[in-house]
């Protein structure tokens, strides 16, 4: 265990999302907005020898030996390896957007496809009169009704994103200065505590604190899952399958156009206000946004939605992604290891 809280000291040392996250977001939204021409110059806190002396650290942390999860480890300091190469290469839209395929993927021409057809249908009403004091309230709520403990809400102003989960921290985030569809609070519901919080749980108890925290590449499987039991369960209003379509068509756009044009483009599905917080999703962690170059990562509610739906026939569907918080490509080795007893079967499970 001592190499893996090693490696948590690290991970929180390289603060990923973090240093993603523009100083002058307000300042460089007013001044696009403001314009028919301008594209963002983003500003970032982060200091390149800083990344790269937890990019050395990263590299020469060593294993303690052979175990079954050694493979899991193994993967994920190459992933840290590489979010750290992607925060150095900040300056260089086309290395920045090379590397970021690595961690999360490009979109695949069927996957813009199947986007394109989302957005093609109905569902158009993007008002956001629910505030994220009620949102914090309801999620309260419903962590109570499901008996989870030890869970703390936070209301923080600078996030990239309405609400993220802190496995490690037990942490639920919500952006005080977000604002939410109708009917949000029973779609985050299933979204945030029965897919991201009880993947966590099942983790927890596992006997290795990676399947809690998240093996390499576990986002497109933990957002796919999100997304599915959402819909499926029919607490996902249309308009959240278009926002999460308009995200992979942004960064499929912004891989190719500037900021403006992305913005042009998602203006014939959104208003002003969510095209562009589409855009700044997609062209984040770059600096001069005039550029193609895109950060990936939104593509995974549409890829990982569509894996689920190519893998939901297997018969241990969903039993084994809920054995913690994995990669779509870590199903074959926990399952193995569930039939030798090494990895407890889940506990919590989404109501289907």
């Amino acid at each position: 265990m001592k190499f893996f809280s090693q490696f948590l000291k690290i991970q929180e040392s390289l603060d990923f999302y973090r240093r993603l996250l523009p100083l002058n977001r307000e300042e460089e939204r007013k001044k696009f907005l403001g314009s028919s021409v301008y594209n963002p110059v983003f500003r970032y806190s982060y200091d390149g020898a800083d990344i790269m002396e937890v990019y050395r650290m990263a590299k020469n942390l060593k294993s303690e030996g052979p175990s079954p999860v050694s493979e899991f480890y193994r993967r994920l300091r190459k992933e840290t390896l590489h979010k750290c190469s992607l925060l150095a290469a900040r300056p260089d839209p086309g290395r920045f957007t090379d590397i970021s395929g690595k961690i999360f993927g490009l979109p695949s021409e069927e996957d813009v496809s199947f986007a394109d057809g989302v957005l093609s249908g109905s569902g158009s009403d993007f008002s956001e009169p629910v505030t994220a004091r009620e949102i914090k309230k309801a999620i309260k709520e419903e962590l109570l009704k499901r008996s989870i403990k030890g869970w703390r809400i936070e209301m923080k102003k600078d996030m990239a994103s309405k609400m993220n989960i802190k496995p490690a921290e037990n942490t639920i985030c919500i952006n005080s200065s977000s604002k939410f569809l109708h009917g949000e609070d029973k779609r985050l519901a299933v979204h945030e505590i029965e897919v991201h919080i009880f993947r966590a749980l099942n983790g927890a108890r596992q006997k290795w604190p990676i399947f809690k925290t998240g093996t390499a590449g576990y986002n497109e499987a933990e957002e796919g899952l999100a997304v599915y039991f959402e819909t499926s369960g029919g607490q996902s209003p249309p308009e959240q399958m278009k926002v999460y379509a308009g995200r992979l068509m942004a960064v499929r756009s912004g891989i190719e156009k500037s900021f403006r044009e992305v913005f042009n483009l998602l203006l014939q599905w959104f208003p002003p206000d969510l095209a562009y917080r589409l855009t700044e999703r997609a062209k984040r962690g770059l600096e001069d946004t005039s550029c193609p170059g895109a950060l990936t990562k939104d593509i995974h509610y549409i890829t990982g939605y569509r894996k689920i739906e190519e893998i939901k026939k297997e018969k241990d569907f969903p039993r084994i992604l809920f054995a913690g918080k994995i990669a779509f490509g870590d199903r074959g080795r926990v399952r193995d290891m569930m039939k030798e007893g090494l990895v407890l079967p889940p506990a919590y499970m989404v109501n289907e």
